[in-house]
């Protein structure tokens, strides 16, 4: 996924003031980060990473949290989810500095949720997990931000997997499971009248 040039340039030049921002205040001034920095605090995170640091942020875009099951961003945004929501922010951050020429393939980011996240390099490309790093090494006075495309799920977490199994959109063999009685039921309709 490659970023649209208005996105890009938005991002540069936020990224560009970045220096003299903390890590919640460079994603506020950027603007492509509006879902992740609200989240931020809901789960009154934006303190934390205000603080001295140094932080590590995989920090996913807007179009990155579109792409996720949207009950599932509803539930993340309910009251009774805030340690999950925690839990899976926590996961986009690392303590320290790690700059992404410090990165390794196959190497694991010990995050603040207390899991690890897969880093993946195939030439330029760059992953955390499955995430693509579109934009990365934006420095701010307490770290360091890599903007990714996709959102981290931590898997080994049993609230956030609670969260998913109960909140995700139905699978596509359950939907079906529903819809072809119901069109058998149709055609018998239709074929009494």
């Amino acid at each position: 996924m490659h970023l649209p040039l208005a996105l890009f340039l938005s991002v540069c030049v936020s990224f560009a003031r970045a220096a003299e921002l903390n890590i919640p205040e460079t994603a506020t001034a950027n603007g492509s980060f509006k879902t992740l920095v609200t989240l931020l605090a809901k789960a009154e995170l934006v303190e934390i990473l205000s603080g001295t640091g140094p932080f590590t942020v995989f920090a996913p875009t807007d179009d990155a949290f579109a792409m996720l099951d949207a009950e599932v961003v509803k539930c993340l945004k309910k009251d009774k989810y805030k340690a999950e929501l925690t839990a899976v922010l926590k996961y986009h951050v690392a303590n320290g500095k790690v700059e992404s020429s410090t990165l390794k393939n196959d190497q694991k980011v010990e995050t603040l949720e207390g899991s690890e996240a897969t880093v993946t390099i195939a030439g330029d490309t760059v992953k955390i997990n499955d995430a693509t790093v579109e934009i990365p090494d934006v420095s701010a006075t307490n770290g360091i931000i890599h903007a990714i495309d996709g959102v981290l799920i931590p898997t080994g977490n049993a609230g956030v997997k609670a969260l998913i199994a109960e909140c995700g959109s139905k699978s596509a063999s359950a939907i079906l499971g529903v819809a072809i009685p119901l069109i058998g039921m149709v055609a018998a309709v239709v074929a009494v009248v």
